[in-house]
């Protein structure tokens, strides 16, 4: 008897060392979760799920978001998502309908939110398939 009870205890003490263990090498802004969740993912705006969600691991804190769908990605704050390009911002909520040379002013534009990174005023982009921001005078 003295010995089974031994053997449950040394068994409790292993697995309490292994949780800790496994929370010792998450990596920066990430928690370590025994039942897991799924993290959100900087592009698109979704959840990343894995079959395998519910298992133990490292996950991003709240607030963070995995910056690609790969699990291993590093997790970072939204504002950290995208890395806009030269004479660009970032927003949470641009146009759905971007000035660019050859459309200066749209007809009609749909007023929905668009994430992403837009051209800093005075500029527009070089084209509708561009992300290039150019002054409107350098338009080709």
């Amino acid at each position: 008897m003295k010995s089974i009870v031994f053997m449950v205890i040394v068994s409790f003490a292993t697995a309490y060392v292994i949780a800790d263990f496994g929370e010792g090498f998450c990596n920066l802004n990430q928690t370590y979760r025994h039942c897991g969740h799924c993290d959100r993912v900087c592009r698109p705006r979704t959840k990343s799920c894995s079959p395998d969600a519910s298992e133990p691991g490292c996950y991003c804190q709240h607030g963070y978001l995995r910056q690609s769908e790969n699990p291993n990605s590093p997790c970072v704050l939204p504002r950290d998502c995208m890395k806009c390009g030269k004479n660009q911002v970032y927003s949470s909520c641009g146009t759905a309908c971007p000035k660019f040379c050859g459309r200066i002013e749209p007809m009609a534009c749909i007023l929905i939110c668009v994430e992403g990174c837009f051209c800093k005023p005075p500029y527009i982009l070089k084209s509708s398939n561009s992300t290039e921001c150019v002054l409107e005078k350098d338009c080709p």
